[in-house]
């Protein structure tokens, strides 16, 4: 117990003596330091330098001299509606249900982190499952519209899914259950809704999954057939508010929209978009929009109108699956 005592009071008094020097320190001491440091050597950070960026025109226009001047044409119209309204002709959905399910034998509770960047517990995965109700898959079949921008899900929640956020290339915002978002007024198939009723799985002409259900409207079949068979124009520019008559905000263009034609005149036309009335019924109105945001016709494949979508596109930037 002595040696004990002995070799405490040596550590004590070390630490107080240690103490008491660096308050002795005279304040000459200190900024001699101070001077010392302030002198020695920055380290200098070189700027990156992209060859690409450098060496290549950023401007699209630069590109176009190696177009033929005459203008290509390709007789795609007609193709391009069918397939844009595809799934408007259709009586059953045209995957079947173990391709539907794909994201539950793809994405694993021991593997998936979640927005918190803790991983996602099984509980997660249990609950996803149940509420999709695929037991119902193929039963519900309508024809349906959406009413904004929204996101289509790989499971019916707007949880993140994410994997290890450790790892180079991956955490926010790749979340693995956003399979792509869609655009105000695009034709949907609905296939069945979540056993809560929150969510239906729809099919676009280029995706599936998970869409909340007020974010779309059911059309009875006349109004199908209409939209299909009416003169229509194509959007062609970013981000344009569209309103209705009255000057009420509906949703922003998005190159590659189509609309019914209405009527025209000079500077405009007048279309037909959808939003919704009570309980969840298609309200039909008219928008006015200028021609200058708009097309009849098809675009031919010249320099001109390369140069002008491709400067509409890069405007936006990308996000994950349409995310932001």
């Amino acid at each position: 117990m002595r040696y004990i005592f002995i070799v405490l009071s040596i550590i004590l008094l070390t630490g107080f003596s240690s103490k008491e020097d660096v308050a002795s320190r005279s304040a000459e001491d200190i900024s001699v330091e101070d001077k010392t440091a302030k002198s020695a050597k920055k380290i200098e950070i070189k700027e990156a330098k992209i060859y690409d960026l450098q060496n290549i025109p950023q401007d699209v226009s630069y590109f176009i001299n190696n177009i033929n001047k005459e203008p290509i044409f390709y007789d795609i119209q007609k193709k391009y509606e069918q397939n844009y309204f595809s799934v408007w002709n259709i009586d059953k959905p045209q995957e079947d249900l173990k391709s539907a399910m794909w994201p539950f034998a793809s994405f694993t509770f021991n593997k998936s982190y979640g927005e918190n960047l803790q991983l996602l517990e099984k509980s997660f995965f249990d609950k996803m499952l149940e509420n999709a109700n695929f037991e119902e898959y193929g039963k519900v079949n309508k024809k349906a519209l959406t009413l904004k921008y929204s996101n289509i899900r790989a499971f019916p929640t707007i949880r993140h899914l994410l994997k290890d956020p450790t790892a180079a290339g991956e955490g926010f915002p790749f979340d693995y259950l956003q399979n792509s978002s869609i655009h105000a007024n695009e034709p949907l198939f609905i296939s069945h809704y979540t056993k809560d009723k929150e969510w239906a799985f729809v099919f676009s002409s280029y995706a599936s999954g998970w869409l909340k259900s007020n974010e779309f409207v059911i059309l009875k079949d006349e109004h199908v057939h209409d939209l299909q068979k009416a003169k229509k124009i194509a959007i062609t520019v970013e981000n344009q508010p569209i309103y209705d008559m009255q000057g009420h905000f509906l949703f922003k263009s998005k190159i590659g929209m189509i609309f019914a034609l209405i009527s025209e005149n000079k500077e405009t036309y007048t279309i037909l978009t959808v939003s919704s009335y009570k309980n969840s019924k298609p309200l039909f109105l008219k928008s006015e929009i200028s021609k200058n945001i708009a097309t009849k016709e098809v675009f031919k494949l010249d320099g001109n109108n390369l140069v002008s979508i491709i400067r509409e596109v890069s405007k936006t930037n990308y996000g994950w699956g349409g995310m932001y």
